[in-house]
């Protein structure tokens, strides 16, 4: 089904299964037959931004269910031309809409045609409200469709995005302080441990299903092999933890953690007490060694969890 794989793996088949099933329109999933208008475009990834995020599904004719309490569903997979240029829309949603948001196009081919179906997929906004400055609106999904935001809506949207950004950095500190418990008192004046965070500017919502942890640790080991050439990022076995899943190795005073909420955690030492110089040396090599790798795994988890957004990263060195 089209709602659980990632988008580039997205087939005709999917699109099928739409039909076949009678798929409706929903909070999440929005059909269009033609897609000449760019301004109903814009506005519909303007309010799935403001929403839960969704799938624009363009080449579909609907059933004609518009101001029913249920949405359409797809009579029949028409299509568009196949030479549509999605780059230009692509170019048009970063200059008319304020954040910026990730969007991600799928030419999903008709067999036997020279024409497409076009997928969508706007991920939910990690940075609400956005704004459609074509149209001076913000909107949001509601009834399945593209609707205006009330003035109340808008300023719980800010109060959300700001308060979001200082509970962010308590939720990052806290984050850290529980994980150095796992070095030995003994050793912390004697090492340099760094940490890499990299998350979702929203840390309220849950991206993560932690519940199958050694798949989810098998499939992340082999997708680190092959982007990096090296199964030396997680040390030790998978273990529930708790955020979500960690983990860590004693001896390498090494913990990696995923949490439910999309954070990435990473803590390495970076650096050991120079007995002849009576300092501690940071290794900036294997800081920038951590780094570069803390964001590959963060993009390998992302891509399996079909997450697509802004993200923070921080790095922060600890010694006491």
């Amino acid at each position: 089904m089209l709602f659980s794989k990632p988008v580039s793996e997205i087939d005709f088949s999917d699109i099928n299964q739409l039909k076949d099933d009678q798929i409706e329109e929903s909070e999440i999933l929005d059909y269009k037959e033609k897609i000449d208008d760019d301004n109903i475009i814009l506005k519909e990834v303007v309010a799935f931004s403001n929403s839960r995020g969704g799938y624009l599904v363009c080449g579909v004719k609907e059933s004609g269910r518009k101001g029913s309490n249920r949405g359409s569903y797809p009579e029949a997979i028409t299509g568009i031309d196949g030479s549509y240029n999605y780059e230009r829309l692509e170019q048009l949603i970063i200059g008319n809409i304020t954040p910026r948001v990730s969007v991600q196009f799928k030419k999903v081919p008709i067999p036997d045609s020279d024409r497409i179906i076009l997928i969508i997929h706007i991920p939910e906004g990690q940075n609400k409200p956005y704004y459609f400055s074509r149209g001076n609106r913000y909107f949001k999904r509601y009834n399945f469709e593209a609707a205006p935001m009330a003035e109340h809506e808008i300023e719980a949207m800010y109060r959300e995005r700001f308060f979001g950004v200082s509970n962010l950095s308590r939720y990052i500190s806290e984050a850290v302080s529980f994980n150095r418990v796992f070095i030995p008192i003994e050793k912390r004046s004697k090492i340099i441990d760094c940490h890499i965070i990299v998350s979702p500017l929203r840390i309220e919502e849950r991206i993560i299903d932690a519940t199958d942890g050694m798949r989810i640790s098998n499939e992340l080991r082999k997708s680190m092999v092959k982007i990096t050439h090296s199964p030396q990022y997680l040390y030790g076995s998978e273990e529930p933890s708790k955020y979500g899943i960690k983990w860590k190795d004693r001896i390498m005073n090494s913990v990696v953690e995923i949490h439910r909420n999309g954070l990435i955690y990473s803590m390495k030492k970076c650096g050991d007490f120079d007995d002849d110089e009576n300092i501690l040396m940071l290794s900036e090599y294997t800081f920038g060694y951590n780094l570069l790798n803390s964001i590959l795994f963060a993009d390998s988890v992302y891509s399996m969890f079909n997450f697509a957004g802004r993200v923070k990263i921080d790095g922060q060195f600890v010694s006491n």
